[in-house]
């Protein structure tokens, strides 16, 4: 019966080596420890180089067969969900072109008034529609669980749009200049650990200029220290936090939901079958790849905060067209989130139906 691969081959020659040497040497003659120290480093090196020259031998081969396997799982994918996979496309492109159109009618005076409530807001909406592109594109791949970890940034892009929205030019503006305290903070981070990480310094010309816009800054509110310091005026809170931002808007409801999705942003411990990816499994799985399952939350989820990304847009200059599309995508977000259910419940049920 052949062995199954415990990847240990190469210890096994270390080991039997080492048995060779001690009985040559005589147990009694023998420092073991030294004479492991010795062996691992004579073969380490060799093994090293042996094994790089395998796998690059073996490059092309591997990688046709695992790019076959991905290509046809993204096929399958979308067979399950492509009536979800289109609504969800659809109202990302019908965000970006209102947003787009509402950028190139607002900007000429929105420049020369120097705005910037309209750039808080265009910025934040520009980035939005970004971020929902990435979720879609995880989700075709079949990574819903890194889809709902980079929901939890466009939660956060709608939560601060609504607030610099309601909080007006002022709130907007110090939305913008607490770039140049974040833009110093990461310099100086920069500049502990440059060494360490391999990387170049920052010129001292450059770190002095940014420590003085940053002081700058500061001398206008030293409450712009804080992550969420821009907030505080509106606020009126010395150290505001995102959950203060979320309560302001009226979306402290969400919170739980946010939670959960920071789960998949960190380091915590997961138990099998635990993840969105693992919902429909009957066994135990560690799940080190792609998955059909657990679709239906982040595509809803990410539909409802793109709506709330793009309606700070449509509301900086309001009229019946643009109202009429905010309907459209409120409506587009409800068939999101019942087609997706639907194909979860149907498609599930099809599939255990002939035991796949």
């Amino acid at each position: 019966m052949e062995r199954t691969w415990q990847l240990d081959d190469y210890q096994q020659i270390l080991e039997a080596e080492l048995a060779a040497a001690i009985e040559r040497r005589g147990e009694a003659n023998t420092n073991t420890q030294e004479l492991v120290q010795n062996v691992i480093g004579e073969m380490l090196p060799k093994i090293s180089d042996q094994l790089h020259s395998i796998f690059a031998k073996r490059s092309a081969a591997m990688l046709r067969q695992h790019r076959r396997l991905r290509h046809g799982f993204v096929r399958r994918n979308i067979k399950r969900w492509r009536d979800g996979f289109d609504l969800l496309e659809r109202q990302i492109v019908i965000s970006e072109e209102t947003g787009s159109a509402i950028n190139n009618t607002l900007r000429p005076k929105a420049v020369e008034e120097n705005d910037a409530l309209f750039e808080a807001v265009i910025a934040n909406h520009a980035r939005g529609v970004q971020v929902a592109r990435e979720i879609l594109t995880l989700m075709v791949a079949g990574f819903p669980d890194g889809a709902i970890g980079r929901w939890r940034t466009l939660h956060e892009i709608a939560v601060v749009a609504n607030f610099i929205l309601h909080g007006g030019k002022e709130t907007a503006e110090r939305y913008i200049l607490h770039d140049h305290v974040t833009s110093y903070r990461r310099a100086f981070n920069h500049m502990e650990h440059h060494e360490r990480a391999n990387l170049e310094p920052i010129e001292s010309e450059v770190m002095a200029h940014l420590k003085a816009v940053h002081d700058e800054v500061l001398k206008l509110d030293p409450r712009l220290k804080s992550d969420y310091g821009w907030a505080a005026l509106a606020l009126n809170k010395d150290k505001p936090t995102f959950a203060h931002l979320e309560e302001a808007t009226g979306l402290d409801h969400w919170r739980p939901r946010y939670k959960w999705a920071t789960v998949s942003t960190h380091g915590a411990y997961r138990t099998h079958n635990s993840t969105l990816g693992t919902s429909e499994s009957e066994e135990p799985v560690m799940l080190v790849g792609e998955s059909n399952s657990g679709m239906t939350d982040p595509a809803h989820v990410t539909a409802i905060s793109l709506n709330l990304v793009t309606m700070p847009v449509i509301m900086l200059e309001p009229n019946l067209d643009r109202l009429a599309i905010a309907m459209v995508m409120q409506r587009l977000s409800d068939d999101i989130g019942e087609n997706f259910w639907r194909l979860d419940q149907e498609t599930y049920a099809a599939s255990r139906k002939f035991g796949r």
